[in-house]
């Protein structure tokens, strides 16, 4: 069922939402504060929609896309706003709360933020975080509050549906927890880094048939400045201690051009230390991923459906488990755990067989 769909921002997590669902035939109208953003966002997406509808073999004959300065809202109301301004959680308030009242009567209010818990940003704003590209990956995080009740939250996943979306259903507990399943990963990466590792190393180790993408590259595809926004965010709702673990994570985004230009210079690693750095780091990451399935974090099933579509992962988290084999995956992050004291390095009750209770 078609719906009338506001997206609010101008930016490309904002192009790439609103064109998803055009694409599926919703009227979608995208909204800015600042006219030259709208502007060259238009011309962006005129361009999209006439290659769309070059290519789409006659199948589709019209797309209703508009555009309007925030100012110019009268009386315009939506069956759904989705928010993908910047992560500045005061600004998001701002934002919905001047567009709560341009939502139809049992309409839908999302936050695309990547790492703001949507109740800090409106009391019946709901996370609906999508797996970026997502034209491509057609995966979201849905992220809902103590405050919204089932009928919302049932509507929420029957509009996933209605657009084919596939949605990982979270609540304010465990949000993210696909974003924040790369923070020990990322976090070693950049420990690396800092020790003469080179980037190129740093990356090709962090690659494998689980995770095809270097984490160097994944992290320049994203935006630093937004995985950085996110990680601030993710250790502001960590114990001190915890936090501390993340330093290095935050401290390499933060000046992420300047510190892989300077890791760039660093000598290669000769393969046997190289093979043994790729094997920590896979088996750090295998852990973390039993660690969260444990936890609650995640479900099994989620997890491989986000390898395979949103990381084109060419097996599944139990092959790579059957490949290494869970004795040494539990040896080799119980060594590391007691040598560097970092908790992420504990293994996981999953590789002994004894769920968390």
């Amino acid at each position: 069922m078609s719906k009338s769909i506001a997206i609010v921002g101008s930016g490309k997590m904002a192009k790439d939402i609103g064109m998803f669902f055009l694409k599926k035939g919703n009227a979608i109208t995208w909204i800015s504060r600042q006219e030259e953003l709208l502007i060259d966002l238009q011309a962006t997406i005129d361009k999209s929609v006439r290659l769309f509808m070059k290519y789409s073999g006659g199948t589709i004959r019209q797309l209703s896309a508009s555009f309007l300065l925030c100012d110019e809202l009268e009386k315009d109301r939506f069956d759904v706003v989705i928010e993908c301004t910047k992560e500045d959680v005061t600004y998001k308030k701002e934002v919905l709360a001047y567009l709560e009242g341009h939502v139809v009567d049992e309409g839908l209010l999302f936050s695309a933020s990547s790492s703001i818990l949507p109740s800090l940003i409106n009391e019946v704003c709901i996370g609906f975080h999508p797996m970026f590209p997502f034209e491509m990956t057609t995966m979201a995080e849905i992220v809902v509050g103590e405050k919204i009740g089932a009928k919302a939250r049932e509507a929420a996943v029957m509009f996933c549906k209605e657009n084919d979306v596939e949605c990982i259903c979270q609540n304010e507990q465990n949000a993210f927890a696909l974003n924040r399943l790369f923070l020990p990963l990322q976090n070693e990466v950049f420990v690396a880094l800092q020790t003469n590792v080179s980037a190129r190393d740093a990356n090709s180790a962090s690659k494998s048939s689980l995770l095809p993408t270097g984490q160097i590259d994944f992290i320049e595809k994203i935006g630093p400045h937004v995985v950085a926004a996110s990680v601030d965010s993710y250790r502001q709702r960590m114990g001190a201690k915890e936090s501390a673990l993340f330093m290095p994570l935050s401290v390499g985004l933060a000046s992420f051009e300047t510190f892989v230009h300077t890791a760039t210079q660093a000598p290669l690693m000769p393969d046997g230390p190289f093979n043994v750095f790729k094997r920590k780091l896979l088996c750090l990451f295998v852990n973390t991923c039993l660690d969260f399935v444990d936890q609650h974090q995640i479900l099994r099933q989620e997890l491989d459906s986000a390898f395979s579509d949103v990381f084109s992962a060419d097996c599944t988290l139990q092959d790579t488990i059957d490949e290494i084999g869970m004795p040494t995956i539990a040896a080799l992050c119980e060594a590391e755990y007691k040598k560097t004291g970092k908790n992420y390095f504990k293994p996981s009750s999953l590789l002994y067989n004894r769920p968390h209770s």
